[in-house]
């Protein structure tokens, strides 16, 4: 590990230093960043650096490592699509990166319904409910009503509803 990191370590690097060394966490990393970076910098959150890790491995379509218990939607796809070879050697070798837009599609299957309700990053219910929006609106134009990737921002957009007091309206969210 190195002595020192930048406030601006990006996500692959942090995942390559994690897989040489299990033990290493994202406060390893925060303690090797100046305490005052100067430039109006802060040092990242340990969830800012967690962030930029799922982000990298999303787009590189790499697994988490070691694989959590329950995968999430896009570490699914990632399994889904590999070969009976990159099984046995256990590699994602010659999957292609996604795209930003292929990043913000799993980003919007996988956090749809996931926003900020308190702190510096809260969003007002009418935020909240146009971002839910948008995401369903943008997972729609991609796949079916009735598949998995719908039903699963649908749900999110129900439980979110709910914590905010709302009820799920299948004539509005159903269309």
């Amino acid at each position: 590990m190195p002595r020192q990191v930048s406030t601006e370590i990006e996500g692959w690097e942090m995942e390559a230093i994690c897989r040489l060394d299990p033990d290493i966490c994202h406060q390893d990393f925060i303690d090797r960043m100046l305490p005052n970076p100067g430039d109006g910098k802060t040092q990242p959150s340990r969830g800012t650096l967690n962030h930029r890790r799922r982000r990298d491995r999303i787009r590189m379509r790499v697994l988490p490592w070691p694989l959590p218990a329950q995968l999430s939607y896009s570490d699914r796809q990632v399994i889904n699509g590999l070969t009976p070879w990159q099984i046995a050697n256990n590699t994602t070798f010659g999957l292609t990166d996604l795209s930003k837009e292929g990043i913000e599609m799993q980003e919007a299957i996988m956090y749809g319904g996931h926003f900020e309700r308190s702190g510096a990053n809260a969003q007002n219910d009418r935020a909240r409910l146009d971002q839910f929006w948008i995401n369903l609106r943008l997972v729609r134009t991609k796949f079916a009503e009735d598949s998995e990737e719908v039903r699963l921002i649908k749900n999110r957009v129900a439980v979110q509803l709910e914590k905010m007091g709302l009820e799920y309206d299948h004539r509005v969210w159903d269309v």
